[in-house]
C-alpha cells in the first residue's frame, strides 16, 4: 500500500507538472526554437520515475536496518 502511494502521488505531480507547462508555444519562434530561457521541455515520466524510487527506498529502509552494518553505523561512526 505504501509503495502504491508513491506511484499515485508520482502520477498525480505528472500531471501537475504537465498542467503548469502545458502549451508555453509563446516562448518559441517560428522555427520551433525556445527564444528566452524559461522554456521547459516536459518529459513524462521522470517525477514518477523519482517517486517510484523513494518508495522503494522507503521500503527497503527497514529491512536493510535489521542487517549488521546498519546496525553498528550508529554507534560507530564518531558524532560531532
Amino acid at each position: 500500500a505504501m509503495f502504491l502511494t508513491f506511484v499515485v502521488s508520482g502520477l498525480y505531480h505528472e500531471y501537475v507538472w504537465l498542467s503548469i507547462f502545458y502549451n508555453q508555444k509563446y516562448l518559441y519562434d517560428e522555427n520551433g526554437r525556445c527564444t528566452k530561457q524559461e522554456c521547459y521541455l516536459n518529459e513524462f515520466g521522470r517525477v514518477t520515475a523519482f517517486f517510484t524510487y523513494v518508495g522503494v527506498v522507503m521500503l527497503l529502509e527497514r529491512p536493510i536496518g535489521r542487517l549488521g552494518p546498519a546496525k553498528w553505523l550508529p554507534g560507530g561512526v564518531p558524532s560531532p
